[in-house]
């Protein structure tokens, strides 16, 4: 992607979401990625402060998870394409 196309949710979403897929599939050897939302984190601009909200998020300057075992669950069983996908693919965690 270029520079310009992070401001574009639309393009994020079509273009960086599918580059993300690809590059999870063969790196892990995943069959399925699902990607759920995202976060673009910006630093505020010389001379500006930016309040720091879930649109306009700023940098953090720790490596952070923001997902517990129980939250990481939820999120496949909302974003799985079935209750049995759902069910299968958290029988592999186990």
């Amino acid at each position: 992607m270029k520079y310009e196309d992070w401001e574009d949710e639309a393009t994020i979403i079509s273009k960086y979401y599918s580059e993300v897929e690809t590059l999870l599939k063969n790196v892990t050897g995943a069959s399925k990625v699902i990607i759920f939302d995202h976060t673009i984190r910006r630093g505020e601009k010389e001379g500006e402060e930016t309040p720091d909200t879930p649109e306009s998020r700023k940098p953090v300057s720790r490596v952070h998870v923001d997902q517990t075992p129980m939250s990481g669950r939820r999120r496949v069983e909302r974003h799985a394409s079935s209750p049995a996908e759902a069910e299968r693919l958290l029988r592999a965690e186990d």
